[in-house]
């Protein structure tokens, strides 16, 4: 199955390409020693944001609908600065327009007030859509072959705080054209960071297909349990004692590999 990448139309050609990584770097190190943890951070696509790893931007909700968009950047020390802020009030009533406000932190940075509302787009949509998100926007969209939408989501598994509440949502991206965001909640107070070399949310690819639940027969019960007690026989048999104390087991990895080769000699639960 292949899934076809399009640049951000925005701001073509900046960004990270959608890259899987079965590591999260704030997750603690003993969850390196759980393979299903590793399997499901690998499931599908990291999705990173149109930005330089050089670049970064900082929402807030001040409250009363309002949202502030901070712009920085790393000087040549390193150091990050803030370039420009762009404010977003949201109006009263159905149907009103937004009122934008842009404030030029550094003028030596060569911003001005049009580049700047440029580059906020090109990052977020949907300010405001419900009240109080923001969609953020990925480097690359995705069209999947015939049959097989696209789920956005959060980045799986990783416990950094504070967390913003990311929605998540599925598109059939085999014939609508869809632009990647992931749409984050904030409230009053929030404040979440987005920068070039991390990741915003994401993607996983699923056929359109329905899928029925039904009651395992007592031949698929008995195999079941069986199975899961021969498991947990052979966990223990290979667990191991890291050095620092932790005890984990390789078993399931290694049931894993054989039975991806073919070489699997156990009955399978089905």
């Amino acid at each position: 199955m292949e899934v076809r990448v399009v640049p951000n139309r925005l701001r073509p050609g900046v960004g990270r390409p959608p890259a899987p990584e079965n590591r999260r770097a704030f997750l603690p190190q003993h969850a390196r020693m759980l393979p299903a943890i590793e399997d499901a951070n690998r499931l599908g696509f990291l999705v990173y944001p149109p930005l330089h790893d050089h670049e970064s931007v900082q929402l807030q909700a001040r409250g009363n609908g309002v949202l502030a968009i901070t712009w920085f950047i790393n000087g040549d020390r390193g150091l990050r600065s803030p370039a420009f802020v762009v404010q977003v009030r949201r109006s009263a009533g159905p149907g009103g327009l937004d009122d934008t406000q842009v404030t030029i932190l550094d003028e030596h940075a060569g911003f001005d007030a049009a580049t700047a509302v440029t580059l906020v787009a090109a990052v977020t949509s949907g300010i405001n859509s419900p009240p109080g998100s923001v969609g953020l926007r990925g480097a690359h969209n995705f069209i999947t072959p015939a049959g097989w939408d696209t789920v956005y989501t959060a980045v799986f598994n990783d416990p950094q705080r504070p967390a913003v509440s990311t929605l998540t949502t599925r598109v059939e991206t085999d014939w609508f054209p869809c632009e990647t965001e992931f749409r984050v909640i904030l409230e009053k107070g929030d404040i979440t960071s987005v920068i070039g070399s991390g990741p915003i949310g994401q993607v996983l690819f699923v056929p359109r297909e329905d899928c029925l639940i039904a009651e395992a027969t007592e031949v698929e019960r008995q195999r079941f349990a069986a199975a899961h007690q021969d498991s947990l026989v052979h966990s223990v048999s290979a667990a191991k004692t890291t050095r620092y104390g932790g005890v984990f087991s390789d078993y399931y990895r290694e049931q894993q590999h054989v039975h991806r080769n073919g070489a699997g000699d156990g009955q399978p639960l089905r």
